[in-house]
């Protein structure tokens, strides 16, 4: 096959602009065949099939949203100049010698038929790392900027309708390029969450406040009959944050066995609970938080998660700017501890403070009918 001639750098990198990286390792390693080097021929043909496959994947699966947005002949055109770059180092002076000694080129015949060998793996891979979508009937493409939405069983159709209208007019989920929302009826509110598979967009306050906006945005222009928060959910961990105000995303629940309830205690103080926590210990404790209106006046928003583990009582005050000083709220919030014990709340009981900017817990203190342990903040 050697009367195919070789191929030069510059094809190399043109085919490999077209054809991707499998292209150009095959071209690379049939000019090693013709070099007689078939152990570097061997090496280039897996180093093409191999960065097809990571390239492809990685782009699919790992590369930001807002990279999907630059043309793909960006990237081809820096690939293509890697490519040039690579064949002229390893094998540019063995292809002029070559030449020089009476060799010749490959023909255009040869170079479109590797082009579409790489042209057909990509394709291949692709239909493999990437099966065929099934349509949803509850979930809602915006192909403009490839949001997809997913509705809960519970939300209503016509707000479905009415959104999905509005996002394709406006276009203004372009600052979500690329992500997954759900929509879903909370009972008190709707809930329009962003989906993510970690935990690094809850440290994201510029997410939020885009969030937070969107969620403004939403609520002056339907009028809906009841609130809609926007929200980020992470599937890996479980959290559901609430964008209610910016920069400061508040957890939502933090999703164990069983769903949380919610008990308002009044305005905008709130305890979630889970299923095994008796409604009896809900309002002994809400009924403390009542009592105590000067360490948590009216006026000041409130957000309690109440659990159990066992007999254990897992009380965790969810923290954001408040009217007084961390150290003081953290002192009234141990003083609380004891009223909820005096209070007639059965079993141990652990307090915590949850900082949702750091999303970091600290055991403020331990209660049980013989001891009180107190432990400084972190």
């Amino acid at each position: 096959m050697e009367e195919h001639g070789v191929f030069t750098p510059r094809r190399i990198a043109l085919a490999a602009f077209l054809g991707g990286p499998v292209t150009a390792g095959l071209m690379i390693a049939r000019n090693y065949r013709i070099f007689g080097r078939r152990g570097p021929a061997v090496h280039a043909t897996f180093a093409g099939i191999i960065s097809g496959i990571v390239i492809l994947w990685s782009f699919i699966w790992y590369i930001p949203p807002a990279f999907r947005k630059t043309p793909l002949i960006v990237f081809a055109s820096f690939f293509s100049f890697f490519t040039y770059y690579l064949a002229e180092k390893l094998q540019g002076k063995a292809v002029r010698k070559y030449l020089r000694s009476g060799g010749k080129h490959a023909t255009s015949a040869y170079i479109f038929f590797f082009l579409m060998i790489g042209i057909f793996f990509s394709v291949a891979t692709l239909f493999i790392i990437v099966p065929p979508a099934r349509k949803d009937p509850n979930t809602e493409t915006i192909k403009n900027e490839e949001v997809a939405i997913v509705f809960s069983d519970t939300s209503d159709h016509s707000l479905r309708d009415s959104l999905t209208g509005y996002f394709r007019q406006t276009h203004i989920l372009s600052y979500f390029y690329g992500e997954n929302f759900k929509l879903s009826d909370e009972g008190s509110f709707y809930l329009f969450s962003l989906i993510t598979g970690d935990t690094i967009p809850l440290y994201d306050g510029l997410l939020a406040e885009d969030l937070y906006t969107l969620q403004q945005v939403l609520n002056a222009r339907f009028h809906f009959e009841k609130p809609l928060f926007t929200g980020i959910t992470d599937t890996s961990e479980g959290y559901i944050l609430l964008v209610r105000e910016p920069l400061h995303p508040l957890l939502y629940a933090k999703k164990k066995s069983d769903s949380f309830h919610l008990y308002i205690i009044r305005n905008d103080q709130l305890i979630r609970y889970t299923e095994d926590v008796p409604q009896e210990d809900v309002e002994i404790l809400a009924e403390v938080i009542r009592k105590l209106k000067y360490y948590f006046p009216p006026s000041q928003d409130l957000e309690i998660i109440f659990t159990k583990w066992g007999e254990t009582n897992e009380i965790r005050f969810l923290s954001r700017p408040g009217p007084f000083g961390e150290d003081l709220f953290i002192e009234r919030l141990r003083n609380t501890g004891q009223y909820i014990q005096y209070a007639g709340l059965s079993g141990p009981i652990y307090l915590y403070l949850t900082n949702m900017d750091a999303h970091r817990e600290t055991i403020l203190l331990i209660l049980s009918e013989d001891t009180l342990l107190n432990y400084a903040s972190q």
